[in-house]
């Protein structure tokens, strides 16, 4: 991780997460996310597992197939995260899509409520630049070409994989 996201060992969510050259952060990630991120510990990657969505589907749909397993709090997606698209940065390929399609998490938000972070690298003007957006699971879902991403697991304790219905998936 570069020093400039880093302070006293931790990675600082609100550093990395600003609008700038090759990164635009829309209002509803910063309301939903940074607006509770904290500071954490650098830690390794988390294992992750994809899968890409073939005909359109709701969250509710993504949870299913998913199983459920989310990351705990904002605070470790954002790191984990952030490692994903500095390696990804210039729109190389890897694991994130850099074809405009969506790369969707689900992360614990406020009051137990689960939200859907999305990251796409898309083009905004005559530039090619990540596009990081926030919203209440339920409210979007993913389009067919997208890809969903689920924890597998962590090297982190935040981390945890409770019964789907435990967490909200389903109302």
């Amino acid at each position: 991780m570069k020093s400039e996201f880093v302070s006293d060992g931790m990675f600082v969510p609100k550093l990395f997460f600003e609008t700038r050259k090759r990164l635009v952060v829309s209002k509803s990630f910063l309301e939903l996310v940074l607006s509770v991120a904290s500071p954490i510990k650098l830690a390794p990657m988390a294992t992750l597992a994809s899968f890409d969505i073939t005909k359109t589907a709701d969250d509710k749909v993504n949870a299913d197939a998913t199983g459920g397993v989310i990351f705990e709090n904002v605070d470790t997606l954002c790191l984990q995260l952030a490692e994903m698209l500095l390696i990804q940065w210039n729109g190389y390929g890897g694991v994130l899509l850099v074809d405009g399609k969506a790369n969707t998490f689900y992360t614990g938000g406020t009051d137990d409520k689960i939200l859907e972070v999305r990251a796409k690298f898309i083009r905004l003007g005559r530039e090619w630049e990540w596009y990081v957006d926030a919203s209440q699971f339920g409210e979007t879902g993913s389009d067919e070409g997208d890809r969903v991403f689920t924890l597998i697991s962590s090297n982190d304790q935040s981390a945890k994989s409770p019964p789907a219905q435990r967490r909200g998936w389903y109302s």
